[in-house]
């Protein structure tokens, strides 16, 4: 009898343990399936949230309206950053921080027009220009945005910039 139950045992301990090993996958493959259906529902909730959102508010990086004028930037550590724009307005704000990330690590100074190259980002053009001819300043290179980038001869030796390294004006801009 002995020899009878050992023989039985091994029997049914494999297949218990077949039946526990498949129970175990399909277990586990019902858990990941109901955790991956889940997931994306949520994130499909989630993405139907943002969309509606952005219908209101659109995500628009204001830096790009100053891509272009890098090349133009050259090695100038410093320039000028004229606005009428009023900075407590959130979106003027985030156009200047914005336009800083875009044109570093040339630092802006803003609206200090005592530099040599100054960037005008006016409320229009025609501002810009007028204050440009106010400072006697020359414009230089002007963006489908109205950003215009102006020189100023008139500007102390403090904050002229290298112009042996920097500036080509022969080209009317800055060597890169």
């Amino acid at each position: 009898m002995l020899k009878v139950q050992s023989l039985v045992y091994p029997m049914n301990t494999k297949k218990t343990a077949l039946l526990t090993k498949f129970t175990r996958e399909h277990i586990f493959l019902v858990t990941a399936s109901l955790v991956l259906i889940f997931n994306l529902f949520t994130l499909s909730q989630q993405t139907i949230k943002m969309a509606k959102i952005r219908k209101h508010i659109p995500y628009t990086f204001l830096g790009d309206r100053f891509m272009g004028l890098d090349a133009f930037l050259g090695h100038a550590p410093q320039i000028g950053y004229y606005t009428d724009k009023n900075l407590d307005d959130n979106l003027s704000a985030r156009q200047f921080a914005q336009a800083q990330l875009i044109l570093a690590p040339t630092i802006l100074d803003l609206n200090n027009t005592a530099h040599e190259f100054i960037l005008f980002d006016c409320t229009s053009p025609k501002a810009a220009i007028q204050k440009i001819q106010e400072l006697g300043a020359q414009a230089l290179k002007a963006n489908q945005y109205g950003i215009i980038l102006a020189r100023n001869p008139n500007v102390s030796t403090f904050h002229k910039a290298d112009t042996n390294k920097t500036f080509d004006p022969s080209q009317h801009q800055q060597i890169p």
